[in-house]
C-alpha cells in the first residue's frame, strides 16, 4: 500500500476562495452505490473536517462532513491534525479519484489494482493531495449530531454523532479468564448498551494514546465518527472517538 510523500514541514495550500460545491456528499453516495467506482465527472464537494488524529485513533485519513452526510479522505500521511485540523473548511475536487463504501463509510482515494479487494488506496503524492483537497483559513467548532442508537440509519455512517447514557457490558481487552470488566481498557472493541437495551460498540486502535487507559463503566455521553460493524456475530453500529475526552463518564 503506497503512502503519500509528505513530511512534517509540508503545509497544505491555503486558498482565498474555495471551489464551490456542485454535488452533496449524499448525492455522491448514491452515485457510488455498491462496490468501487472511478469518478469520471468534475465533482466538487465542500464541508468541514470532523475528525482528528492527534491522539492517534485515526490514521492517514480525515472525515469531511456537509449538511447531507460525510466522506473519508484517504490522504496517506500520519499526524494530519496539524495540516488539516478539526473544523477546517475544505473543498474536494475528486475527478479521477476512486470511491467506495467501507464499514458503511464513503471513502475517497486513489484507484489501485494492487489494493484488491478494496480497489482503493491512499492518494499517491503530495501533488495529488493538493489537487484534491483545497483548504480555507476558516476553522469552525464542530457540532456532533445528538442521536439515539435506535434512530441511527446507514446514512449516518461517517457522521460525527453524540450518544447519551451508556453502560459497559463487554470488552475485547479482557483476554484472560482471570480478568473482569474492572480490568478493561479502551484498546480493542467495547460493547455498551443504552437504557433501552440497544447496543453500540466503541473501537480504539492499539496505537491510540489512550488505548491502555481504563474504560468508564458508565458514560454520560460519547462523541465520535459512526461506522457499521459487528460484535460476536451480530450487526451493530460502531463509534470511533477522536480524543479520550470524547467519552464523558458519570
Amino acid at each position: 500500500m503506497l503512502v503519500g510523500c509528505y513530511n512534517a514541514a509540508d503545509k497544505p495550500i491555503i486558498e482565498d476562495r474555495l471551489p464551490q460545491a456542485n454535488t452533496t456528499i449524499a448525492e455522491l453516495k448514491r452515485y457510488v452505490g455498491n462496490g468501487a467506482v472511478r469518478i469520471a465527472e468534475p465533482i466538487t464537494l465542500r464541508g468541514h473536517i470532523t475528525s482528528s488524529d492527534e491522539e492517534k485513533n485515526f490514521y492517514s485519513s480525515f472525515m469531511v462532513e456537509d449538511t447531507s452526510g460525510a466522506v473519508e479522505v484517504m490522504v496517506g500521511y500520519p499526524t494530519l491534525f496539524g495540516l488539516y485540523p478539526e473544523g477546517l473548511e475544505v473543498a474536494l475536487t475528486i475527478e479521477g479519484c476512486a470511491a467506495r463504501h467501507s464499514r458503511g463509510v464513503l471513502q475517497i482515494g486513489r484507484h489501485s489494482e494492487q489494493a484488491e479487494p478494496y480497489d482503493i488506496d491512499y492518494l499517491e503524492s503530495r501533488e495529488r493531495v493538493d489537487e484534491v483537497v483545497h483548504s480555507a483559513l476558516s476553522v469552525k467548532p464542530t457540532t456532533a449530531q445528538d442521536i439515539d442508537i435506535r434512530d441511527i440509519t446507514p446514512n449516518d455512517c461517517g457522521r460525527l454523532v453524540l450518544i447519551d447514557s451508556l453502560k459497559l457490558v463487554a470488552s475485547t481487552s479482557i483476554d484472560t479468564v482471570t480478568m473482569t470488566l474492572h480490568d478493561a481498557v479502551w484498546r480493542g472493541t467495547s460493547l455498551y448498551i443504552d437504557p433501552r437495551g440497544d447496543s453500540l460498540t466503541i473501537y480504539t486502535r492499539d496505537y491510540a494514546t489512550f488505548a491502555d487507559n481504563k474504560l468508564p463503566h458508565t458514560l454520560r455521553s460519547v462523541t465520535g465518527i459512526l461506522e457499521s460493524g459487528d460484535y460476536d456475530g451480530h450487526s451493530v453500529y460502531n463509534l470511533k472517538m477522536r480524543y479520550e475526552s470524547d467519552a464523558v463518564a458519570y
